[in-house]
């Protein structure tokens, strides 16, 4: 296994372009940690400069190789049709330690065909691993209900008092960032969830 310094080798982030991704990018850059940022639209990333944003698609491992490259470590979004040959590729790169960005449905049961065969790949694959599982994410309450609030000034909602407890991507992103940063936290599967529960 190709052995890295851990200070001067990328930090490859799948995902980059999203909330998380956006976050957990501005995180290693403000630590001092060089950064690929994967985005199949580089164009269009609209990411600090200090980042190297590299054109590649989960969907699409052979892509991928640019980026993961000389690459220490490895954020890696949920997609479990490809993500053997991602392993793969990253393993042959000489990545040494992947963070799978999963979900708190995982822990809870309900996924078992999704984000749980993603984490089965990567616990199996020999290289370092840790996990973690979100819960809701608190911007999904945007997407869900601000159409409906702009146009009717309303909320449809089936279920108005089950309580959640939704958290923020930013702090998902703080999670990710000290598994990253931290060797100790290898190994670890972290369900998280926002401090407070809500109706």
């Amino acid at each position: 296994m190709t052995s890295h310094s851990h200070t001067l080798d990328p930090i490859v982030v799948t995902g980059a372009t999203g909330s998380v991704g956006r976050a957990v990018v501005a995180g290693l850059i403000q630590a001092g940690r060089p950064v690929r940022a994967v985005s199949r639209r580089p164009d269009r990333a609209d990411l600090p400069p200090e980042a190297q944003v590299v054109a590649g698609d989960l969907a699409e491992p052979a892509t991928l190789e640019p980026a993961l490259a000389g690459a220490a470590q490895l954020v890696l979004i949920a997609l479990p049709d490809t993500v053997t040959e991602v392993v793969e590729q990253a393993r042959g790169a000489g990545v040494e330690h992947i963070v799978v960005v999963s979900s708190g449905a995982v822990t809870a049961g309900f996924d078992t065909t999704y984000n749980l065969l993603v984490e089965q790949v990567v616990t199996a694959s020999g290289l370092d691993w840790t996990i973690v599982r979100p819960g809701e994410f608190a911007t999904n309450a945007l997407l869900m209900w601000g159409p409906s609030i702009r146009s009717h000034r309303r909320v449809v909602e089936p279920f108005p008092d089950q309580p959640g407890s939704p958290i923020h991507e930013a702090d998902i992103a703080d999670v990710i960032l000290v598994d990253l940063l931290h060797p100790q936290r290898r190994g670890r599967i972290d369900t998280i969830v926002g401090p407070d529960r809500l109706t």
